[in-house]
């Protein structure tokens, strides 16, 4: 036994250096891959993440055994810090973390790993538990030594929300209450970076200043200070000192995700300088160099801008903007450049605009256009301008209403020369019908009269003169009747297309003085109303409107907007009518009579809405109540003109195709509109209306639309999407108002 003895005590010592020697290979892996540099991305590089994985392993090894020992804290912050930085692995990284916290309360590790899981709750988008466990842990007396890190990654969390005031508070308790840490030089680092975020350059670079003067800033942070200390220059307009600063930093710095960052910045300094060829080059040679990295998107985003503001290439602009996106998807310039190369193929792409034609496509083409000027390139001007030519569109109509009517006059006065001179000519007799029935024909093709606008030029075609020489050439007068009988009838035939014309065109016309002048003149004053000294244009505006637009919904909302009341955009005719909708309703079991005549009222009403309900009830009044289906046709018929996405048609298709009624079915139909849940929830508000039918015995209940206030914004277009204005600047800078922004709230 005393000769095994020896050996089983080697065999400890021998398993004891195999378990430090594990954690030391796996220490030795994990602060090698922390020594690496980033990639061009900031992310870590193959070689960094294959040592974390080696790291992962070792640890596992350490963490597998029955018994891992006294170094098993070790092995598990050293295995979660690995799985952290790797990258991917967050929710592994949180259970690591978790576990140390929760089974090794004294671990010297503790601390740092609440630190550490608090920013993985943040990777894993869990925000508000991040900020409350470092709020709970700098309460922690115990924790002190670390309160700093804590609070300066607080202070970092808020600045990604952009809750500025609320990272100074953070910085400002770290500088005071713990000067001496080495956080302390870190919070002034962060504290620049707060002031430039808000767009506040000169503090910015005073502070970005004071870092790179200090000795005890560490070189890698200093280097990045003078990063900032550029791009203050920059934004404040000094791009010598900026070059300069620029130059220096580029010879020193050998970070790649740095140097690619630092050069970014020098191709815009080259465009800003004049120098737009050796800038358009310098982005080439990023995107080249470092490709499929957030500083070739950044390149690329501030080339498109270039393209677009200064060259006004707006072909080159598109290329760049959609490059973004292509070489970093996750780059924070990727949805703005999307949203803004949508918007320039939008401008650029317009086919010809006929108000006439397609009147709903000029005013979603320029209330659209409006909102891309605003919303992704911040040029209030253009807006307005998009505006002004929605207006001036309707000159196009009314210039054609003004040379058809000239094309009516004319018309009705060869009419009416063609008819005297009819007049006295000889009716035709049978016998002279037959004899020239083969010259019809002939006839018709020589007599073929001209269009409108031909006639508008050739107002003399019909005179006495013509006539005279109608009756030398023609010397029978049947067969001269017979003529002038068919070119009276196709200039009949013109003027009825003509007078049907004009009529479309003052319905046009109606519509623009109603509704889309007023609306475009609103939203004009609501630009003017972010731009400094634009009181004085909206008062203009307000003034017109109130001249030309008296009660108009539009003319009142900017009348709440200039006394500092809730804009509510409603029309008081329409909110007239629908008050009376409503009363005709109630009137459907006691006064019938007196709702049919409210009804009539509004079946021709101007708003599509209220015309619908009413045509609707008088249709369902006449078929289920008067048993009048004869009297119930025009109106159902009106219904199904406006087409099948409405869930009155649905009902009507039922019992009604158009042109035959189904009424043998009624006890099916009133299941199937049982099971209708959309129009059953739409029409909540209508009195019961009984079946006189006597199809059924019992009452049937079919509500009729509940009317609801239209509270309406300034799309025209109908379309759901929302549009916000936009940021002037980058998408870095996003978290400051943007002066041009117009609440899209409903009120």
């Amino acid at each position: 036994m005393k000769r095994f003895f020896p050996l089983l005590i080697l065999l400890v010592i021998l398993s004891g250096c195999m378990e430090t020697n594990t954690l030391y290979n796996a220490r030795k892996y994990y602060k090698s891959a922390q020594s690496r540099p980033l990639n061009a991305n900031g992310r870590p590089t193959n070689q960094a993440v294959e040592e974390y994985t080696k790291a992962i392993k070792k640890c596992g090894i350490i963490l597998s055994r029955p018994n891992p020992g006294k170094e098993a804290d070790d092995a598990l912050f050293i295995m979660a810090c690995a799985l952290y930085y790797k990258g991917n692995s967050a929710f592994q990284a949180k259970d690591q973390f978790e576990a140390l916290i929760t089974n090794f309360p004294d671990s010297p590790f503790w601390g740092e790993a609440h630190i550490y899981l608090a920013k993985v709750y943040r990777e894993i988008n869990q925000k508000e538990e991040a900020t409350k466990i470092l709020e709970e842990f700098i309460l922690d007396p115990s924790q002190k030594k670390l309160h700093p890190r804590a609070l300066l990654t607080l202070a970092e969390f808020e600045i990604e929300d952009k809750n500025y005031i609320k990272a100074q508070y953070w910085l400002e308790k770290l500088i005071t209450e713990y000067p001496k840490s080495k956080e302390y030089r870190e919070a002034f680092f962060t504290f620049g970076k707060n002031y430039f975020i808000q767009k506040d350059y000169t503090k910015s670079l005073e502070q970005f200043e004071k870092i790179t003067r200090d000795r005890r800033i560490p070189q890698s942070l200093k280097l990045e200070a003078r990063y900032y200390i550029a791009l203050n220059q920059f934004y404040l307009g000094n791009y010598d000192a900026s070059w300069k600063t620029l130059q220096k930093l580029l010879k020193d710095e050998n970070r790649p995700d740095k140097i690619a960052q630092a050069r970014a910045l020098k191709a815009r300094l080259l465009i800003a300088r004049g120098d737009a060829e050796e800038g358009i080059a310098e982005v080439a040679d990023i995107t080249k160099s470092y490709p499929r990295t957030q500083s070739s998107a950044e390149a690329n985003y501030y080339l498109g801008e270039y393209y677009f503001y200064q060259a006004g290439d707006l072909t080159q602009a598109v290329t760049a903007y959609n490059k973004v996106r292509t070489e970093y998807p996750n780059s924070e310039f990727a949805d703005i450049a999307q949203k803004k190369a949508s918007a320039i193929d939008f401008l650029k792409n317009k086919d010809k605009l006929d108000p006439e034609q397609k009147l709903q496509e000029v005013i979603d083409y320029y209330m659209t256009a409006a909102e891309y000027y605003l919303n992704q390139f911040a040029l209030p001007d253009s807006a307005i301008l998009m505006y002004q030519k929605l207006i001036d569109s309707r000159n196009i109509i009314t210039t054609r209403k003004d040379s058809l009517l000239n094309v009516i006059s004319y018309q009705q006065s060869a009419i009416d020369s063609l008819s005297a001179l009819i007049e006295t000519l000889p009716a035709i007799s049978e016998e002279d019908s037959l004899s020239f029935s083969q010259t019809e024909i002939i006839a018709q093709d020589s007599l073929m009269t001209p269009d409108s606008l031909t006639i508008a030029e050739n107002t003399n075609h019909f005179t006495d003169s013509d006539s005279l020489k109608i009756e030398e050439e023609i010397v029978n007068p049947a067969e001269q009747r017979k003529k002038l009988e068919q070119s009276l009838a196709a200039l009949q035939a013109e003027l009825i297309v003509n007078q049907e014309r004009i009529a479309a065109l003052d319905e046009i016309i109606n519509r623009y003085e109603r509704e889309i002048i007023p609306l475009a003149l609103f939203s004009q004053a609501c630009v003017y109303q972010k731009i400094p000294d634009g009181n004085e244009k909206i008062q203009v505006l307000y003034n017109r409107m109130c001249e030309e637009y008296p009660n108009n919904k539009y003319t009142r909302a900017l009348e709440n907007m200039l006394a500092g009341k809730p804009i509510r955009l409603i029309d008081p005719r329409e909110e007239e009518q629908y008050l009376l909708l409503d009363k005709a309703f109630g009137y459907a079991d006691t006064y019938p009579d007196s709702m049919l005549v409210i009804l009539n009222e509004l079946v021709n009403s101007d708003y599509p809405e209220i015309k619908l309900k009413a045509n609707f009830r008088l249709g369902w009044y006449y078929t289920f109540e008067a048993s009048d289906t004869t009297a119930a046709k025009p109106y159902l018929a009106k219904v199904l003109e406006y087409g099948a996405d409405s869930d009155y048609i649905t009902v009507i298709s039922k019992f009604f195709d158009g042109k035959q009624f189904q009424l043998n079915r009624f006890d099916q139909l009133l299941l199937s509109f049982a099971e209708s849940d959309s129009l059953k929830e739409n029409l909540l508000q209508e009195t019961e209306i009984k079946d006189s039918t006597k199809v059924l015995e019992e009452e049937s209940n079919l509500p009729i639309s509940e009317k609801k206030e239209e509270q309406e914004t300034i799309n025209m277009s109908g379309t759901p999407e929302n549009y916000f204005f936009p940021q002037p600047e980058s998408p870095g800078e996003q978290g400051k108002e943007n002066q041009f922004f117009i609440p899209h709230k409903k009120p």
